[in-house]
């Protein structure tokens, strides 16, 4: 497969997360960092290629996502109601 850099967009859709879990996981440590060219930013397919093949087997990227999201607890924190206080 030939080398080719992708946007935020082309990212998101073959890792299967939103942006904002992308950049927190760039903030972490544990998703590679985009290469700067000026005013955009683009990775890497090898990059993005790596990151999936290094997932555990056991954890589709799906888990991935699961483990993306805030606890109830501090979406409370923020003023937002919960989907449970939403329904009632």
């Amino acid at each position: 497969m030939s080398e080719s850099l992708l946007n935020i967009a082309e990212v998101m859709r073959r890792v299967g997360l939103k942006r904002t879990a992308i950049y927190g996981r760039i903030k972490a440590g544990t998703f590679p960092r985009p290469r700067d060219l000026g005013s955009v930013v683009r990775w890497t397919s090898s990059d993005i290629d790596a990151w999936i093949a290094a997932l555990p087997a056991s954890t589709p990227i799906s888990d991935a996502r699961a483990a993306d999201r805030r606890p109830a607890a501090s979406r409370r924190a923020t003023g937002r109601p919960t989907p449970a206080q939403s329904r009632a």
